[in-house]
């Protein structure tokens, strides 16, 4: 547990790997799941797992891209992590996948799509590796809304 959050600490505050930003603006969200993902390896090498609220998919950021995602019209809020990467050929290019557990806490999985408020709490300059990742994904739910 020390050793988790010494190591989530050094990602946080490692200034010379990550662009410090504050980026808030409105971005639409769909989710993934099912059997052609879930248990499947992701871009950066953790398993995808569709009920982690704390994965997502995203193109246009590097791996290990840390966010906060706010459904306007009810205020739920989640913190995810950039873990894949989307198919850059389809007209999906432009939105966020999130997990399908972050749909349901968030509250659009029966609507598919989501205008949502999203603000970038952490964005690394490179993808960053899959331990780093990981322990992101893993204290995603610790770091504060």
């Amino acid at each position: 547990m020390k050793k988790n959050l010494f190591f989530l600490l050094l990602i946080l505050f490692m200034p010379q790997a990550y662009a410090k930003s504050s980026w808030e603006f409105t971005k639409i969200c769909s989710w993934y799941g099912g059997k052609l993902f879930h248990g499947n390896e992701t871009s950066s090498g953790i398993i995808y797992n569709q009920n982690n609220p704390h994965q997502s998919a995203y193109n246009k950021w590097p791996l290990g891209t840390v966010f906060r995602v706010t459904n306007p019209e009810n205020n739920q809020t989640i913190i995810t992590v950039v873990v894949d990467h989307t198919a850059k050929e389809t007209e999906r290019k432009d939105r966020i996948d999130l997990s399908l557990g972050a749909a349901k806490k968030l509250g659009y999985k029966e609507d598919g799509l989501l205008k949502a408020k999203v603000e970038i709490l952490m964005k690394p300059k490179k993808d960053l590796p899959k331990a780093q990742v990981a322990l992101l994904v893993k204290n995603a739910s610790k770091m504060l809304l």
